[in-house]
């Protein structure tokens, strides 16, 4: 994910770091994010799913009524 966020990312140097630093502090082992968007490219759904030292997480978020 850091390393993603890296290449794609808007994040300077020291934000970064203090993303890779919270991961790693989480216990972050997977994640892995699907971001569905419609046809104006305005994102629908956003599922993330992954592993860390305390186990499994998921969330969904479903978006809606975007610029009305």
């Amino acid at each position: 994910m850091a390393e993603l966020t890296g290449r794609n990312g808007a994040l300077d140097a020291g934000q970064l770091a203090a993303l890779k630093e919270q991961l790693t502090a989480a216990g972050v082992t997977t994640r892995t994010v699907d971001i569905r968007v419609g046809k104006d490219d305005l994102p629908l759904k956003k599922t993330e799913r992954g592993e860390t030292a305390a186990g499994a997480f998921s969330s969904t978020v479903f978006h809606s009524d975007q610029g009305t």
